[in-house]
């Protein structure tokens, strides 16, 4: 009797593990065959993906569900998280970076000033942008200094994209304003901007500024800047 029980509990395993099994089907054609609907009644919340994460896909031809890893099922490269830009339509100041970038002065953006982008990326702090990866990237920054045309010769004034690599400081572009003497009157154009490709390190400090020469602090109320960057490549 006792053999008799070992070999009817033996063959009813062997026929759970190797049997299909199907619900609402009687000709099942794999392990678990489901013919209806499926309610799932508790799952688990995800804050952040990784890469052990799988996406779950169902074949609309056979309904056989699938896995696919998340960097298939789209192109990690189309997201550039290096991205940020702001914008500054009036009330602009110029805050001294101390005596390593000696006569420049940044401008004082704040995240408040951001039109796109990753907050935690630009510092309130000092007004930098930190870079997130090594590449190149590409920047632009524009300035108009008042309504853009001064009636006298500016001394010195110019616009500049700065790098702070750990303790060393460095002028990476810059431009100056554009000045023209008439017959009847000195001009000078206060509208500049710069715009090109640099390599950068991941941890680089990018700084907007001015070098102000002997330009008037009050005319800045009614300056604007912006700028952008992104990264291009590696």
């Amino acid at each position: 009797m006792k053999k008799t029980h070992l070999v009817a509990a033996f063959m009813l395993g062997f026929s759970i593990t190797f049997s299909q099994v199907g619900i609402l089907t009687d000709n099942p054609e794999k392990e678990l065959d489901v013919n209806g609907e499926l309610k799932i009644r508790k799952i688990n919340e995800l804050n952040a993906l990784s890469p052990n994460e799988k996406i779950l896909i169902a074949n609309d031809a056979d309904g056989v569900v699938s896995k696919i890893a998340l960097n298939k099922f789209y192109n990690p490269s189309s997201i550039n998280l290096s991205t940020y830009s702001a914008n500054r339509q009036s009330t602009l100041n110029l805050i001294n970076l101390g005596l390593s970038f000696g006569t420049w002065q940044t401008i004082d953006y704040t995240i408040a000033d951001k039109t796109i982008g990753d907050a935690t990326l630009f510092s309130d702090t000092d007004h930098s942008y930190k870079v997130p990866s090594t590449g190149v990237y590409s920047i632009g920054f524009y300035f108009r200094y008042g309504t853009g045309v001064q009636t006298t010769l500016l001394s010195g004034p110019k616009v500049g994209i700065l790098k702070r690599t750990g303790s060393l400081y460095s002028v990476i572009d810059q431009r100056s304003f554009t000045g023209i003497n008439l017959a009847l009157a000195n001009i000078t154009f206060s509208e500049t901007s710069i715009s090109s490709i640099y390599r950068l390190n991941q941890g680089d400090l990018i700084y907007f500024a001015v070098d102000p020469g002997l330009i008037s602090l009050g005319l800045l109320s009614t300056s604007k800047s912006s700028f952008y960057i992104y990264k291009i490549s590696d």
